[in-house]
């Protein structure tokens, strides 16, 4: 067993350190240093495009090797599960609460999609500060071990959200609205949560254009299609036309990318070699991936305090309907997944390498929703002072919730791995 007091210090750890980094950016915003909209883009852009994928892409192609491989697919079963029972809890507890039909989607998002891309950054360091159950098992490399398995989450949670949650909170008659592209886009930038700034332009000019997802074949081709359908002859022609249609840039972000390639790299010997084998001639390249991915955390949760700094916002959505959706995402929803992830284990379904392994997983299915989400709402004009004001006590939440979860979690874990 774990003496108590040592298990609720190691719980609240992370989260008083996630608490003071953020409180900084809410003071640089406050001080007109992280400025809105301005300072906010510029520093979301250098998480969402440089940090993250440089922090993605080491300590996955660093870390992850072929025979590991297979252990790593439950940490993709898991964070697919996490999203897909998220959504069926979000529209049970939208229908049972009585939500307005226009607000229905925006629980079922904040309760479908986590935020694993920042808060597990924080979480893990600190899991391999001084002696732990997690520093025991894993030694020196526990924070980077922690990180290839956050990593993986990211990269499923980012191809999700990217796809099903844009679907989600997009208005029906969006594509039929006839928006200034210059006032389409200043919203966006004003809310500096999100690292998308880019690929939502793109969105937003695509929609504008009403562009067809797949090109419009002419007659002639639709003819010499036919003919060779009647001729018994496959049409690669048509495949093609596809796969060159679908925005693989929208539903492959860079942080996907980066981690399919670590994934590669890692698994490749010799292309792992270049930049981490025993004499790396890529060395440089892998220090300067290191160095930048460290940019995450200062990065990325002070960017999340300046935007949770200018409070919940204005909106019609009753407290009652707004705790709800808080409790389930944040007690009832981490408590059924971690349910599954114990069961699982038991019955041998899933194998866990080492005790990093099912923290990780529990800790994706526990954090508030992701900051994402307010991003598209405002992108989209549809329901944003909703979604912030969700968000908004979804967050000062977790900051009681949280502690108390990662202390059960680590409690249940030490029953798999006595020390």
């Amino acid at each position: 067993m774990v003496n108590l007091l040592e298990l609720a210090e190691l719980a609240a750890r992370p989260v008083i350190v996630t608490g003071l980094l953020a409180s900084a950016g809410a003071l640089l915003s406050k001080k007109g240093i992280l400025t809105h909209p301005a300072g906010t883009a510029t520093l979301a852009g250098c998480c969402f495009y440089l940090f993250i994928p440089a922090l993605t892409f080491s300590n996955l192609a660093s870390s992850v090797t072929v025979s590991k491989i297979v252990h790593l697919l439950p940490l993709m079963i898991n964070m697919t599960m996490c999203v897909l029972v998220g959504l069926v809890l979000g529209y049970l507890t939208s229908h049972i609460m009585g939500v307005e039909k226009e607000n229905r989607n925006v629980i079922v998002s904040v309760i479908g999609f986590k935020n694993v891309g920042n808060l597990p950054l924080v979480f893990i360091p600190s899991m391999c500060t001084g002696s732990t159950i997690f520093t025991k098992f894993l030694g020196d490399s526990c924070t980077r071990v922690g990180m290839s398995y956050v990593a993986i989450d990211i990269c499923i949670a980012t191809l999700l959200q990217f796809t099903i949650a844009i679907q989600l909170l997009k208005k029906r008659d969006f594509v039929e609205q006839n928006i200034d592209r210059h006032e389409s886009l200043q919203p966006l930038l004003s809310v500096g949560s999100s690292g998308v700034i880019e690929l939502q332009q793109a969105w937003t000019r695509e929609e504008e254009e009403e562009e067809e997802p797949f090109p419009v074949q002419n007659a002639t081709t639709d003819e010499r299609a036919l003919d060779n359908d009647l001729d018994g002859e496959p049409d690669a022609m048509n495949l093609w036309d596809c796969l060159k249609g679908i925005n693989w840039k929208q539903l492959f972000p860079l942080p996907s990318q980066a981690a399919l390639a670590g994934l590669l790299f890692g698994c490749i010997s010799p292309l792992r070699s270049l930049l981490y084998g025993p004499t790396p001639v890529l060395a440089p390249i892998a220090e300067a991936l290191d160095l930048l991915g460290q940019g995450v955390i200062p990065g990325a949760i002070p960017l999340l305090g300046s935007v949770l700094s200018k409070g919940p916002g204005d909106s019609k959505m009753p407290i009652s309907q707004i705790l709800g959706t808080v409790f389930v995402s944040l007690v009832i929803q981490p408590w059924v997944l971690s349910g599954l992830v114990v069961l699982f284990v038991k019955i041998g379904l899933y194998t866990a390498p080492d005790p990093m392994f099912l923290f990780v997983m529990m800790l994706a299915n526990s954090t508030p929703g992701a900051v994402n989400l307010q991003t598209m709402t405002i992108l989209f004009n549809n329901r944003a002072e909703e979604m912030a004001q969700i968000l908004f006590w979804s967050y000062v939440s977790a900051l009681l919730v949280l502690p108390v979860n990662v202390a059960l979690f680590i409690q249940i874990i030490t029953w798999f791995f006595p020390q």
